[in-house]
């Protein structure tokens, strides 16, 4: 009779280490590796579909078995059974099940997994321990271990505590930490000249609506020695890391700024938004992410011609699977970007508002970045109290004094609304001339203030701004040499012959002979 179960009995591998810059080295590798050993010299395992992994999660607090973490999901499936009696856990040493003390690492963790009739063996020296375990040598040695891990953990917490409370002490007096800095800082925490103005440059790109690989292309070719061979997640450090703006923590004035707080909370911003929407791939073209299909809502990709005017097309019309869209219509290049100067200025003035502000606005964000982040702390300093009791007065003291930071801030916040001074630099300029000499940074602007076209199959064209939002392509005129577009009652050729001479974007304000004036009306 055919149970359903594999004949064999399954290997369940187990991979945890605490810290992400750990996961950058050879641990993951190492642990992994292990396991296809082992399964190598025990052919009548077969590994599992299951695989349970706490990268980046502390054994010694016990995250690892918490909501979320793999080793709770891996006791779980024992408990319901997908993890079956004769199964085999593999972990490259018994410390990498955890690290608590010896009592609540026998009860949550050993106990469970030994007393489903599941073995746990340790990769590192071929041990097998399993619910007979206890009456053997392997107990003794079994305890040995956990003992052994939780001490480790003991010391080098407290040796890491204590180093960080001496380097905090030393920053609260104005000296600079000893301590790994970020690359536009010297040994001695001071700022380096000739990368200052390029880090600079980096967070207000980000600002600005690019992504971290754009700009990361735009540091690398500076050609300047220190920015080769950085990755995206490197920069993205740069860009949450306060030491930016003087503070180690949340002491401030211990580095010299390389931005002003103003623009490291845009950034904050910026970043904590594209935690809620995905962020558009990074792209050679200055119209992805702004041009979408109306029918599956995706993206419009290029499509270029060695001697024909470039195109776009919805970027899943050539899929192959059941998602593929029905939406065929090709627009020209020319014709978007004609619609996008006919409709963008209002955007293209949010845009410039976003980046040239008041003092007061610059004052909103700030203080609205440090309100999330003072309100932040709380909540850890709430759950330490919840966890300990409220008989630590320095937690009670700590959280009344953060509590006391935010009301002022939140004060200081309304004060600066309740004044409706809040004029923007466009109500105060006289006017403001716009060309299109970085199409790459315009794309990003008007990302940042949500302006895009949207294009149906019938060829009918809809922008998110504009006095007329409703467009439509009529098609090539071969009199003319000219695209057709109509809008409300007006009806326009685009010449296609400056799209034919390349492959690039065209200035379509020379193409018309136009000038965008940002003019206050």
């Amino acid at each position: 009779m055919n149970t359903g179960f594999p004949v064999k009995k399954q290997v369940i591998s187990y991979i945890r280490f605490s810290t992400g810059k750990q996961s950058k080295g050879s641990s993951e590798w190492r642990q992994d590796e292990k396991v296809k050993a082992w399964l190598d010299s025990h052919p009548e395992y077969e590994p599992s579909d299951l695989s349970f992994e706490d990268l980046g999660k502390s054994g010694w607090k016990g995250a690892h078995i918490e909501g979320g973490g793999g080793m709770g999901e891996l006791l779980a499936a024992i408990e319901a059974g997908y993890i079956r009696s004769g199964d085999v856990v593999l972990i490259e040493a018994l410390d990498r099940a955890g690290r608590l003390p010896l009592r609540q690492m026998l009860e949550r963790v050993i106990n469970p997994i030994l007393d489903a009739g599941v073995s746990l063996v340790t990769v590192d020296d071929g041990v097998t321990y399993t619910g007979e375990s206890s009456d053997d040598v392997h107990s003794h040695l079994l305890v040995a271990k956990i003992q052994a891990a939780n001490q480790f953990s003991k010391r080098l917490s407290g040796r890491v505590s204590e180093s960080y409370k001496k380097r905090r002490e030393e920053a609260a007096e104005g000296k600079v930490p000893k301590r790994r800095t970020p690359l536009w800082l010297d040994g001695d925490g001071k700022l380096i000249g000739h990368l200052e103005p390029h880090i600079k440059a980096a967070f207000e790109l980000y600002a600005d609506g690019f992504g971290e690989r754009r700009i990361l292309r735009r540091l690398q070719e500076t050609g300047i020695p220190e920015f080769q061979g950085l990755y995206g997640s490197t920069l993205k450090r740069w860009l949450q890391n306060k030491i930016a703006i003087g503070n180690w923590g949340e002491i401030v004035n211990v580095y010299p700024r390389v931005v002003e707080p103003e623009l490291f909370y845009r950034v904050q911003e910026r970043i904590a938004g594209n935690k809620k929407t995905r962020p558009s791939s990074p792209s050679r073209h200055e119209l992805t992410g702004i041009v979408k299909c109306a029918h599956c809502g995706r993206n419009y990709n290029y499509h270029i011609f060695k001697e024909q005017p470039t195109v776009l097309q919805c970027s899943n019309r050539f899929m192959s699977t059941v998602e593929k869209c029905e939406n065929s219509k090709s627009v020209p290049l020319g014709v978007i970007q004609y619609i996008l100067f006919r409709t963008s200025k209002q955007a293209r003035i949010e845009a410039i508002q976003k980046k040239k502000l008041t003092v007061n606005q610059k004052r909103i964000i700030v203080l609205e970045g440090e309100i999330a982040n003072l309100s932040q702390r709380l909540q850890h300093v709430a759950k330490a109290i919840a966890a300990v009791g409220d008989d630590e007065p320095e937690l009670v003291e700590q959280m009344k004094l953060l509590s006391v930071q935010r009301k002022e801030m939140r004060a200081e916040l309304a004060s600066i609304f309740a004044t409706g001074d809040l004029a923007s630099v466009m109500d105060q300029a006289a006017h403001t001339l716009v060309t299109n000499a970085d199409p790459m940074q315009l794309g990003a602007d008007l990302q940042t203030v949500g302006y895009t076209i949207t294009c149906d199959k019938s060829g009918s064209i809809t922008t998110s701004h504009g006095d007329c939002k409703r467009w439509e392509y009529v098609g090539y005129e071969r009199k003319r040499d000219a695209y057709i577009v109509k809008g409300g009652e007006v009806t326009e050729a685009v010449p296609v012959a400056p799209f034919r001479e390349t492959t690039g974007s065209v200035d379509i304000m020379v193409v018309m002979g136009w000038k965008l004036d940002l003019t206050k009306e």
